[in-house]
């Protein structure tokens, strides 16, 4: 409250427990504003104080905080001097003589204002704050999935590719350019996965959870992989998309390939033993 009447203005609001703190001049005013911003919501001017105007006071406050109400207190001012007021930014004006009821209700409304202003902002910081927290999570997702050893192929319900990770692409032998943002047909992938995929998208069956297949790539078969693909469903049981997770099991099908060679091979020599070993 700046005004040269403080002390009357003072009482009056006091009365509804409003804290109130006072200057008798605007430089006062201005270096209670600047050390205490946090515990105060509404500015009552007095355009007509010794020193610094009231318009110049109403320029510096917007200055220091554009949210700050100011309500103009004048006694000589004619409509011009309000309407100025409220073009450089106050809230409202109330003209002298005015009653305790009055100054009540226009305090009151600004006030309200305020609490509407303050809520309005700390549902913005809380949305800003989820949008960042939100972001920190897709990032570290990405980073987990795009350092697993198994390969990550994510669709949506319209069959198009929307996460795939460097060991997908390695071990489909599919740049991952031509698999983001692509629909199934035009990924190129295995016809048997792509079918796997497309079954998993397109079940209605909630005892379906997930088919895993094993999957031969390359030329000549040298290359073999094996893949869990299974629905992703909301809360209500409605199919999202499909997560599939691929595996490199040819070092597997070598270990499994030279097993069976040798035990061939024993069987062989116990069936058929060379002299060598009939000496022996």
């Amino acid at each position: 409250m700046m005004s040269r009447s403080c002390g009357g203005l003072f009482r009056i609001l006091s009365k509804d427990r409003w804290a109130v703190l006072t200057a008798e001049n605007g430089k006062l005013g201005l270096d209670q504003i600047q050390a205490n911003p946090e515990k105060i919501d509404v500015i009552l001017l007095d355009l007509m104080m010794p020193g610094i105007s009231g318009m110049e006071v109403l320029d510096r406050v917007r200055a220091i905080d554009a949210n700050l109400l100011v309500i103009v207190i004048t006694g000589y001012a004619t409509v011009e001097s309000a309407v100025e007021a409220m073009k450089k930014g106050a809230y409202d004006f109330i003209p002298k003589p005015f009653t305790p009821d009055q100054l009540r209700i226009v305090v009151r409304r600004a006030l309200e204002r305020r609490n509407l202003q303050k809520e309005a902002d700390f549902l913005r910081k809380e949305r800003e704050k989820s949008l960042r927290d939100i972001a920190t999570e897709k990032s570290k997702i990405k980073t987990i999935i795009n350092c697993m050893g198994d390969g990550v192929l994510v669709c949506d319900r319209d069959s198009c590719i929307v996460l795939s990770n460097p060991a997908a692409s390695r071990m489909l032998k599919i740049p991952e350019t031509s698999l983001l943002g692509n629909l199934l047909p035009q990924c190129n992938l295995h016809p048997e996965l792509s079918k796997a995929i497309e079954e998993s998208l397109k079940t209605n069956d909630m005892g379906y959870t997930s088919v895993s297949q094993e999957l031969s790539l390359g030329e000549s078969g040298e290359i073999f992989l094996r893949a869990h693909t299974a629905p992703v469903r909301n809360d209500l049981g409605e199919t999202m998309g499909s997560v599939t997770v691929l595996q490199d099991i040819s070092h597997l099908k070598e270990l499994d390939k030279m097993k069976s060679e040798f035990i061939a091979m024993v069987t062989h020599e116990l069936r058929h033993p060379s002299p060598l070993w009939n000496n022996s």
